[in-house]
C-alpha cells in the first residue's frame, strides 16, 4: 500500500521539482540577460555623449579657425597682421600664430611673419663714432670709449646704429663697475613698450634682447635685485610672445638665460611663471619648424580646411591651413593642442558635464589630457576632421554608478529568483511532507479501523456467544444465567465506550449553539460524578473551585466531555506502584480567560509526546500503556473541543511526576 502511494505521488513531485527548476533557470537566464542588457545601453548612451561631444569640438575648431582666416584682407599691412594675431590669440588662447605665403617666381614667398631686422655689422663699424670708441679701447682709454658710444648713441644716423652704441656702452659701464650709470643709459634708450613693435620699427632683435638683459643685470649690480626680476620677466614674457623666425632666434636666450638669472636672484616664482610660457612657445616653434620644413614648400592650391600634424614629436604641433583663392595667398593658423584641450575640457566643466572620466588620446592610445584614470577605457570615438589624430574616451570609472546600479538591480533581481527557488524547494518539501503525513495519517487510520473493528467485533463475539448460550440450553443454573448476563452487560458497556469515543470525535467538529453557563458549576457537576468512581478505583480526586462563578458561552456538552475525557486519562494512566494515586481538578480565572488544570500524579507523558498526543490516532505506547493506549482518539478530540471554543490545550509536566493538562477558555 505504501508503495503504490509513492507511486501514485510521484508525478506530481517529479512535475513540481521540473517547475521548480525551469523558473529558477528561466530567473537567472533572464537575470542575466538584464544585466547585459543594462551593461550595453550605458555603454551606448557613453557613446551618444562621445559623438555629441566630438561634433562639438570639430565645429568648435572650425568656426574658430574660419573666423580668424575671414579677417585677413589686403592690404596685407605686418602691423594689422600682427595686431589681428594678437587680439584673435587674446580671445582665443589656442589659435597662437598666423602664417601666410604665396608662389613667387618659381618659389614661396613667406608674408608674415617676416625675419626681424639684425645688425649689419660692416656698415656699423664703418661709423666715425663706432670707429672713435674702437680705437679708444684698443688705447686703454675705456671712458674715451665710452664718451665715443654716448656721441652715437645719442645722435647716431639710423635706429640699430644708436642701439648698438647704448648696448656697448652699458656694457662698457658694467664692466667698470658703474652699475647704476649702466641702469641709467639702458633705460634713456627711446625703445617701443613691446619687442614685436621695436622689430617692426626696424630694430635689430639681437641689440633689443641685449639692452634688455644687461639693464636687469645694471639694476642686480645697483642692488634692486627685485627690479631685476621684474626686469627679467618681462623680457621673458616678450620673447614668449614672439613668433616665427624671432622667436626662432631667441627661445634659447628665455630658457638658457632669463630663467636660470630668475633663480639666480631668487625669484622661484616668477621663473616658475616662465616654464609654461617658454614650454608653450617651444610648440610654437615646432610648428614654425614644420611650416617652413613642409608645408610653406609642398602645400597646393586646395580650398577647404586641411591639418598638418604629429602627436609623436616631443614637441607636438597642429596647424590648420587653407588655400584664399580670392587673395592668391596661402594662409595657415597654428594651434597649441594643449591648450585647445584645456579650454575644451574646462568648457564641459561649466555646463557640468565634465568629471575625471573623459579623456584625450591619440589614435594610437596615448594619452593627451584629461582625467587622471588612464588605464581602462570603457568606449571610445575619434574625433575625426581636423583633429583626426585624437579621439575621446571614457574611462571604466565613467560606467562604474551606472555598474553600481545594475549590480544592485541585478542582485535585487538575483535575490528574487532565489527566494522563488526557495520557495519553491520549501514547497517541495512540503508537499513532501504532506505526503509523509498523509501516509502517516493513512496508516494510522488502518491501524485505528483494525483496531476498532477487533474491538468491536471481540464483544460482539462475545455477546453472541453467550447469547447462543442462552438460547440453546434454556434451562441454565441462575448464577451461570447471572453471570453471562453480567458479561454480556460488561461487553454491550465496553462496546458503548468505544463507540461514544468515535462519535464525541464527530461532534467536536460541530459543536453546538452557544448559550451561557457556568464553568464553576460545570466543574462541581463533574465531580459529583466522578468522585464515586476515582473513589472505587482508589484514587482521591482533590477540587480546588474557588467561590465566584466563572460565566462562560459556549456548548457546555461539548466541554463537559472534553474535561471528563482527561479524567478518564488521569484514571487510566494512574501509577499503580504508587500508594497514594491522587488527581486535581483546579479553576482559576483572570479577567480574559478561564483555566482549569487537571493534575495527577501518575505515570505522565513524555516530553516529546506532549505536543503530538492531540494528533489523531497519536497512541503512546510502552510499558503500563499497552491495553489503556485507546485509538488515539481521545486527546484529538479534547483539542478539537476546546478549539471549537476558541480556547487551547496543552501539556506539562506536573510538579507531582504525573501529567498536567492546562485548558484555557475565553470569558464570555
Amino acid at each position: 500500500m505504501q508503495d503504490g502511494s509513492r507511486s501514485r505521488h510521484l508525478p506530481a513531485t517529479v512535475g513540481m521539482a521540473l517547475v521548480v527548476l525551469f523558473f529558477s533557470v528561466f530567473g537567472l537566464v533572464n537575470t542575466t540577460s538584464r544585466y547585459q542588457d543594462r551593461e550595453r545601453r550605458a555603454v551606448i548612451e557613453a557613446e551618444r555623449d562621445l559623438d555629441r561631444l566630438a561634433d562639438r569640438w570639430e565645429e568648435r575648431v572650425g568656426d574658430a579657425v574660419t573666423a580668424f582666416m575671414d579677417n585677413i584682407d589686403p592690404p596685407l599691412v605686418e602691423s594689422s597682421l600682427a595686431e589681428l594675431e594678437r587680439t584673435r590669440a587674446e580671445r582665443t588662447p589656442w589659435l597662437q600664430a598666423l602664417y601666410l605665403w604665396r608662389d613667387r617666381g618659381g618659389g614661396r614667398e613667406v608674408l608674415y611673419p617676416k625675419d626681424p631686422p639684425d645688425y649689419n655689422l660692416p656698415a656699423l663699424n664703418a661709423e666715425s663714432c663706432i670707429r672713435q670708441a674702437t680705437a679708444a679701447r684698443e688705447a686703454g682709454d675705456e671712458a674715451g670709449a665710452r664718451v665715443a658710444y654716448t656721441l652715437c648713441a645719442d645722435h647716431g644716423a639710423e635706429p640699430a646704429l644708436r642701439l648698438f652704441a647704448r648696448v656697448q656702452l652699458v656694457q662698457s659701464l658694467l664692466d667698470a663697475g658703474l652699475p647704476q650709470d649702466a641702469l641709467l643709459a639702458a633705460d634713456a634708450a627711446p625703445l617701443p613698450a613691446r619687442i614685436d613693435e621695436s622689430l617692426r620699427g626696424g630694430l635689430p632683435l639681437t641689440g633689443v634682447l641685449s639692452l634688455q638683459q644687461l639693464a636687469a643685470s645694471a639694476a642686480r649690480d645697483s642692488g634692486d635685485r627685485d627690479g631685476s626680476a621684474r626686469r627679467l620677466k618681462t623680457l621673458g614674457e616678450e620673447i614668449g610672445a614672439l613668433r616665427g623666425p624671432g622667436l626662432d632666434r631667441s627661445l634659447g636666450k628665455l630658457k638658457n638665460s632669463v630663467i636660470p638669472d630668475l633663480r639666480d636672484l631668487g625669484a622661484a616664482a616668477e621663473a616658475r611663471a616662465l616654464e609654461p610660457l617658454a614650454a608653450l612657445a617651444d610648440r610654437r616653434l615646432a610648428g614654425w619648424g614644420e611650416f617652413e620644413r613642409g608645408l610653406l614648400r609642398n602645400a597646393s592650391p586646395e580650398t577647404g580646411l586641411h591639418a598638418v600634424f604629429d602627436q609623436y614629436a616631443p614637441r607636438s604641433y597642429l596647424l590648420i591651413w587653407t588655400w584664399l583663392p580670392k587673395d592668391q595667398i596661402f594662409a595657415a593658423v597654428q594651434i597649441d593642442q594643449p591648450t585647445l584641450l584645456d579650454e575644451l575640457l574646462a568648457e564641459q566643466g561649466e555646463q557640468g558635464s565634465l568629471d575625471d572620466h573623459l579623456i584625450v588620446r591619440t589614435v594610437n592610445d596615448v594619452w593627451v589630457a584629461g582625467g587622471g584614470d588612464v588605464e581602462g577605457v570603457a568606449v571610445q570615438k575619434p574625433l575625426g576632421g581636423l583633429l583626426a589624430h585624437l579621439k575621446l574616451a571614457y574611462t571604466d570609472s565613467r560606467l562604474s554608478g551606472a555598474r553600481e546600479e545594475n549590480t544592485r538591480q541585478t542582485l535585487a533581481e538575483s535575490i528574487s529568483v532565489f527566494v522563488m527557488s526557495l520557495m519553491g524547494v520549501w514547497a517541495l518539501l512540503a508537499l513532501q511532507n504532506a505526503y509523509r503525513k498523509e501516509q502517516e495519517l493513512l496508516d494510522r487510520q488502518r491501524e485505528f479501523v483494525t483496531r476498532v473493528t477487533h474491538e468491536l467485533k471481540t464483544p460482539l463475539a462475545g455477546i453472541r456467544v453467550m447469547a447462543e448460550s442462552l438460547e440453546l440450553i434454556p434451562e441454565q443454573d441462575p448464577r451461570t444465567i447471572e453471570s453471562y448476563a453480567g458479561r454480556i452487560v460488561t461487553e454491550s458497556d465496553r462496546l458503548t465506550s468505544r463507540i461514544e469515543e468515535i462519535l464525541a470525535v464527530a461532534r467536536a467538529q460541530t459543536p453546538a449553539a452557544k448559550a451561557p453557563y457556568d464553568l464553576r458549576e460545570l466543574l462541581h457537576q463533574i465531580a459529583d460524578e466522578w468522585s464515586p468512581r476515582m473513589n472505587d478505583a482508589g484514587v482521591r480526586l482533590h477540587l480546588q473551585l474557588g467561590e465566584l462563578t466563572v460565566p462562560l458561552v459556549g456548548d457546555a456538552k461539548l466541554v463537559r466531555d472534553a474535561l471528563v475525557c482527561l479524567l478518564d486519562n488521569a484514571l487510566k494512566y494512574r501509577n499503580t506502584e504508587r500508594r497514594d494515586p491522587q488527581v486535581w481538578l483546579i479553576l482559576r480565572h483572570d479577567p480574559r480567560y478561564a483555566t482549569v488544570e487537571v493534575l495527577d500524579n501518575g505515570i505522565g507523558v513524555p516530553a516529546n509526546k506532549r505536543k503530538v498526543i492531540f494528533e489523531r490516532f497519536v497512541r503512546i505506547e510502552g510499558p503500563g500503556r499497552g491495553k489503556q493506549g485507546g485509538h488515539g482518539l481521545g486527546l484529538a478530540f479534547v483539542a478539537e473541543a476546546i478549539q471549537s471554543q476558541r480556547g487551547r490545550v496543552e501539556c506539562r509536566e506536573a510538579t507531582t511526576g504525573g501529567a498536567r493538562f492546562i485548558v484555557r477558555l475565553p470569558l464570555s
